[in-house]
């Protein structure tokens, strides 16, 4: 099945993402981070807010040449949350707390849920206690499987980040964050969550985002520590002066006029 779809995706253009159902499914797909930037960011101010200053109203220090952005103006957190793509719920969840079964146990959970989608929809699974019990998220409940109708397909030498949606934590869950190597490797998408709240009992809406996919190509790196002997430092004398000099170019917004470089996933 895939060949047919790698032949049809990738004849003209190698970066794409392929996400496929093994069933014809009405579920909500994978959609592009950037068409789920969270309310937080939306319901920021640009502009003041802080320090005694009204909101949505800008000011400059003619000294300084600074402004009183907030940090909707941060191009990088906004790049965070553009990135890659949202994997959400398929279908609506209910969770509901449930009796510890490892009551006996040294150090053992203390609390548990059951997670199930409507018609079971789709499975939920969850590891033994003691599986994931030195994760973080793992050291109180054993830690759920949530399935999703998705697999996903990266082009040759290609992985997938796989993590909670960068500034957007769920008020439901905490998500482990993994690797994987997606070019060979894809099963259906599913992943590991821990309750936040344990006395949580409702339904997860549809639509949830549930992790952020960032695809990126697999490459050596080595890294090289600049310390502070001569020509090391003349190296840096003269960046930073560089730097400053096209900082002094602009009064604010520098980094996105002058660097920033426009990511695109759709």
């Amino acid at each position: 099945m895939f060949e047919a779809l790698k032949r049809f995706f990738y004849k003209d253009n190698e970066n794409r993402i392929i996400f496929w159902a093994d069933d014809v499914t009405g579920f909500q797909p994978p959609v592009p981070a950037a068409s789920l930037i969270p309310d937080w960011w939306k319901n920021t101010p640009s502009y003041g807010g802080f320090k005694g200053t009204e909101p949505n109203k800008k000011t400059m220090n003619f000294h300084s040449g600074a402004d009183n952005a907030t940090i909707k103006r941060c191009i990088p957190v906004l790049d965070s949350m553009s990135l890659g793509y949202l994997v959400v719920t398929p279908a609506e969840l209910y969770v509901s707390p449930k009796e510890v079964t490892e009551k006996n146990v040294e150090n053992g959970p203390t609390s548990e849920f059951l997670l199930f989608y409507p018609r079971r929809a789709e499975r939920v699974d969850y590891h033994p206690w003691g599986q994931a019990s030195r994760h973080p998220y793992g050291t109180k409940q054993r830690l759920a499987k949530v399935f999703t109708p998705w697999h996903v397909r990266l082009p040759k030498d290609h992985s997938l980040i796989i993590t909670e949606p960068l500034n957007n934590p769920s008020e439901y869950w905490s998500v482990v964050s993994g690797v994987m190597d997606s070019d060979d490797f894809y099963p259906t998408l599913n992943f590991m969550v821990a309750i936040k709240d344990p006395n949580f009992e409702g339904i997860i809406p549809a639509g949830t985002p549930i992790a952020q996919l960032i695809p990126f190509k697999r490459d050596n790196w080595e890294s090289v520590i600049v310390d502070s002997d001569n020509n090391s430092g003349k190296i840096i004398t003269d960046n930073q002066v560089a730097l400053n000099n096209r900082l002094s170019k602009v009064f604010h917004g520098a980094y996105k006029k002058l660097f920033w470089s426009k990511k695109e996933y759709r």
